[in-house]
């Protein structure tokens, strides 16, 4: 089964749905996790009500088989939601976000980074805004339980239990090195005003964000660019992600990257925000080539965002959507083997 997806909207066109699959990827059941209240009629997951939410944009999974959803809007809040429905979503206030004097997010995306110290994973998060910062939470997790930090029920009190630190991402020295070339030193710091700065000078309206072996990855939409934070070196790196010029086969990959996930280190999987050429797009790592996986056919009729990029557990079925029209797409290959190795160079049939 996968539970997979936000929903953008107001109040009662928010939250969090799941579509569930079988192996076979007939379409199961459609559920409701988060968003709405009583005058939504929506109330069919979690006790009696279920939080209102507003504009929830990418979130990410936890190792422990939950999904963080992220309120993109002035006012928003991260919640952690269980896709089965067992227990209530709860809203992470260690983001210090609780109150209403506080600072509130324009919150975009959440990643783990759990193969640096799979028993303690840490998690990063975005924001959307001008100097939205790049948010560095990490869980106390003697706290969180027995030390085991994987089990289902210990990972959802990482999020919410214990002396849980927070901090902020900060580029030393500018937003590139003496050659010109974007790249430089990080640190995490405490300090809200520096790390906003940084934010706003070398890479406001961060999007999605990921994590490959240990590494850190995200994307901009003002400036398009693919940034990588090695934590072993504290040293960071920006590459455009201007693809045209470097595009394989079919398709027009024109600017805006969004979502964004990594497949083994090799493959980077890319949808698009606004753009007139909405879709997924993969770059290869290793080469700098990107690839077409999928295109709407609306292409130039205005600014739609592809969304909800999943991969089955099996690797059979590939699942997006395009936001504004609404449709979600489920693809699969003719022989129907595995995702896990084919070529991307493939042409279309």
């Amino acid at each position: 089964n996968r539970c997979n997806g936000n929903m953008q909207g107001g109040k009662c066109r928010a939250g969090v749905y799941c579509l569930l699959f079988d192996e076979d990827g007939h379409v199961k059941d459609y559920q409701h996790r988060l968003g709405g209240d009583d005058t939504c009629g929506y109330n069919d997951g979690v006790g009696p009500d279920l939080p209102s939410t507003s504009t929830n944009c990418q979130g990410g999974v936890t190792p422990f088989d939950t999904y963080v959803s992220c309120e993109e809007t002035g006012s928003g809040y991260c919640w952690q939601v269980d896709p089965l429905g067992l227990r209530a979503p709860e809203r992470i206030e260690a983001l210090g976000m609780t109150k209403p004097s506080e600072e509130k997010g324009g919150w975009e995306a959440m990643a783990v980074d759990n193969y640096t110290n799979p028993s303690c994973p840490v998690f990063f998060f975005s924001e959307d805004r001008v100097d939205g910062k790049i948010w560095r939470l990490r869980p106390d997790c003697g706290a969180a339980g027995d030390g085991d930090g994987v089990a289902r029920h210990e990972g959802w009190d990482m999020l919410h239990k214990g002396n849980i630190k927070v901090d902020y991402l900060e580029f030393l020295g500018g937003c590139d090195d003496d050659r010109g070339r974007q790249r430089g030193k990080f640190r995490w710091t405490n300090n809200k005003a520096s790390a906003g700065q940084s934010a706003r000078s070398c890479y406001p309206y961060a999007e999605g964000i990921t994590t490959t072996r240990g590494r850190v990855m995200f994307v901009t939409k003002a400036s398009d660019l693919i940034f990588t934070l090695d934590q072993t070196t504290s040293e960071w790196q920006g590459v455009h992600s201007h693809a045209n010029d470097l595009l394989s086969g079919e398709g027009n990959f024109q600017r805006w990257p969004d979502q964004i996930t990594v497949d083994h280190d090799d493959f980077m999987f890319l949808t698009t925000d606004g753009s007139s050429t909405p879709g997924v797009y993969i770059h290869n790592l290793q080469t700098g080539k990107y690839y077409t996986l999928w295109q709407s056919r609306d292409i130039g009729k205005g600014r739609e965002e592809s969304v909800g990029h999943a991969i089955s557990p099996n690797g059979r079925f590939i699942v997006g959507a395009l936001q504004k029209d609404g449709r979600i797409f489920l693809f699969a290959r003719e022989n129907g083997e595995p995702f896990s190795g084919f070529d991307f160079a493939l042409r279309r049939r």
